[in-house]
């Protein structure tokens, strides 16, 4: 019975994953979004080695899952959607029900953590097919966190090319539909799907790294970050097979 509930080394890498995410709830309230986006974006790699490390040392447990889905829950939903409703409301300009995009902030974030722990919670029930074919169901919750960390800075309390709130959050809350939906989405185990992933999240971190010493390049790594993962997003379903789909 012990052993059912020990910590093997893949569950210490997730519960890490939870504790950096909760790490840049922190730095969000504390307005320090630099930090936060960067500790999101490397929950986002700690997130790929645990599966890896779970693979390789042939890891199996039911624990392992719900750690997994409570970690994902903290670093890919309320942190995100925290980020989000931080850099879009406005006190100044009124309450939510006195101004149109503080609404809006308000609803979208609401809706990232009301579908993000919705489809984190399928992909943990063990009846769920998961893992049929190598696919997800549903969008992937990393996705939407990098697309919120980079265009919350780049068109938000970064203001690198204007401030557009509404745009942003519209945008956000379209893709936060996908979550939990049947649309399939291949998992990143191919060479190509694992290395593009890789490279967007690290070129996120050396753009986040340069902006905050005001490097010009900075931002326009997190511009292809952000164009990337993006394109997952629209055209990485298209590449399931049509029967496997």
């Amino acid at each position: 019975m012990a052993g059912k509930y020990s910590l093997t080394l893949a569950d210490s890498i997730t519960f890490s994953n939870g504790i950096l995410g909760f790490l840049a709830i922190t730095y969000v309230i504390d307005g320090k979004f630099f930090l936060s986006a960067m500790l999101l974006l490397t929950c986002i790699l700690i997130d790929g080695m645990d599966g890896w490390v779970a693979r390789k040392m042939d890891i199996e447990h039911e624990m392992g899952s719900y750690l997994d889905m409570a970690s994902d829950m903290v670093s890919f939903c309320f942190a995100p959607a925290l980020l989000l409703y931080t850099a879009f409301y406005d006190i100044s300009k009124g309450r939510a029900w006195q101004n149109f995009p503080n609404a809006l902030a308000t609803l979208v974030a609401m809706s990232i953590v009301f579908l993000g722990v919705l489809r984190l919670s399928r992909f943990a029930d063990e009846d769920d097919d998961r893992n049929v074919s190598g696919l997800y169901r549903g969008l992937p919750t990393p996705a939407l966190t990098i697309i919120i960390v980079t265009s919350t800075y780049l068109f938000g309390w970064g203001s690198i090319w204007g401030y557009h709130p509404v745009k942003v959050l519209i945008g956000t809350m379209l893709v936060s539909l996908l979550f939990y939906t049947d649309t399939a989405y291949p998992k990143l185990h191919t060479t190509l799907l694992t290395a593009s992933g890789a490279v967007a999240v690290i070129l996120g971190l050396f753009g986040f790294l340069l902006s905050k010493i005001n490097y010009p390049m900075g931002p326009y790594l997190i511009l292809i970050t952000l164009i990337i993962i993006s394109i997952y997003v629209i055209f990485a379903p298209f590449m399931v097979d049509k029967d496997v789909r």
